[in-house]
C-alpha cells in the first residue's frame, strides 16, 4: 500500500523540472536529493501517518488478548 503511495508521487512530479536541472547541470544524485525528494515530503508525511494508525489499530488487540503480557511478554516489532 505505501509502495503504491510512492509511486502515485513520484507520477504526480512533472517531468519539465528535472529536464531543467538536467540543463543545468544537475547529476541524477543531485536532481533526486534538490527535487524529487522535496517534492515527495508530503507524501513521506501520509505514509508515515497511516503507518502510526494502522500501528495503533493492532496495539489494542495483542493488548486486549494478553492483558501486558507478564514480564514485558506482549512487545510488538
Amino acid at each position: 500500500y505505501s509502495m503504491l503511495i510512492f509511486l502515485a508521487g513520484l507520477k504526480a512530479q512533472r517531468a519539465e523540472v528535472h529536464e531543467a536541472a538536467t540543463i543545468d547541470g544537475a547529476g541524477p544524485w543531485k536532481s533526486f536529493w534538490h527535487i524529487t525528494l522535496p517534492n515527495l515530503r508530503p507524501v513521506i508525511n501520509v505514509v508515515l501517518v497511516l503507518g502510526v494508525v494502522y500501528t495503533l489499530k493492532v496495539i489494542d488487540i495483542i493488548l486486549g488478548l494478553t492483558n501486558g503480557g507478564p514480564a514485558n511478554a506482549t512487545q510488538t516489532i
